[in-house]
């Protein structure tokens, strides 16, 4: 966490203030452009195909929404193996 983009630690304390849960729970994988983070940021979690979502990593992510995070920042992949 301590490596995270001021913006990115912004987001993530303001998501934490909503949720119960103090750590875990962001997607494996957040990119952005530089010229506008927070609105460019793509939010990405991997799962293997028999992978379910834990608890921590829904209220993060409703958080995010609840903090103006857009439904179309927020991805899913599947791995094959």
């Amino acid at each position: 966490m301590a490596e995270l983009p001021p913006w990115l630690r912004r987001l993530d304390t303001a998501i934490r203030a909503r949720i119960r849960s103090e750590s875990g729970g962001m997607p494996d994988v957040v990119a952005w452009n530089d010229k506008n983070p927070l609105r460019s940021a793509l939010f990405v979690e991997c799962k293997g195909p028999k992978e379910a979502f834990r608890e921590a990593q829904e209220d993060w992510l409703w958080g995010a929404l609840e903090s103006g995070v857009r439904v179309g920042q927020i991805a899913v992949s599947v791995r094959p193996f």
